[in-house]
Order: structure tokens, then C-alpha cells, then sequence
């Protein structure tokens, strides 16, 4: 399994945003945990699409990889309108959520 975390944008990200870099991290999963409630909350494929794309461009900006590449395939799944593998897609942008989450955290605080 790929690494969580694209170390080199992150580091970039740190360099730049200096001590704003912890606030960043933090606005990022509160926004990201709003985020997973409206993906797990929504019933629309439209809105469940947008949700998906949101939290998905937030990730690959923040180098959160695995996180953006499932939130993909849930945006994927929605936008064809497919229901059948929803599910297993919504889990595991849940655990990737986690994952990255935990991630970042120690990043920021090291």
C-alpha cells in the first residue's frame, strides 16, 4: 500500500505556510469531517458527487493521496449514477479519512 501522505508537497506546504501550516491541518479535517457526513448523508448522486469532489480536492491539496484517490472513485461511482459498490467506496474514504487525519497531525506537530 502506497504511502497516506505525499511527503515532498507537504514539506513545501510547511516551508510556505510556516506557522499557519498547524491551522491549515486543523481546518482541513474539520472541513474534511463536515464533508463525510454530507458523502455519508447523501441520497442525490448529484449531491453525493459534489461532496465526493470537494473532499477530494481538498485532499490532493493538502498531499492526503490515498484519502483523494478514494474520495475518485466515490465521485466516480456517483456520477454514473451506480449504487451497487457505493458502500465498500464510502468505507473506505471513511478509513482513509482516518488515516490521513492521524497523518497529518503528527506532521504538523513534528
Amino acid at each position: 500500500m502506497s504511502e497516506p501522505l505525499d511527503d515532498a508537497l507537504l514539506t513545501e506546504l510547511r516551508e510556505v505556510m510556516g506557522g499557519a501550516f498547524a491551522t491549515l491541518v486543523e481546518t482541513f479535517i474539520a472541513d474534511g469531517e463536515r464533508r463525510l457526513d454530507e458523502v455519508a448523508c447523501a441520497s442525490v448522486d448529484d449531491a453525493l458527487r459534489r461532496s465526493a469532489h470537494a473532499l477530494k480536492g481538498a485532499s490532493a491539496n493538502l498531499g492526503a493521496v490515498r484519502l483523494a484517490a478514494a474520495c475518485g472513485v466515490l465521485e466516480s461511482l456517483a456520477r454514473s449514477g451506480e449504487r451497487e459498490g457505493r458502500p465498500a467506496a464510502l468505507a473506505r474514504v471513511q478509513a482513509e479519512f482516518t488515516v490521513a487525519r492521524d497523518a497529518l497531525r503528527r506532521y504538523a506537530s513534528a
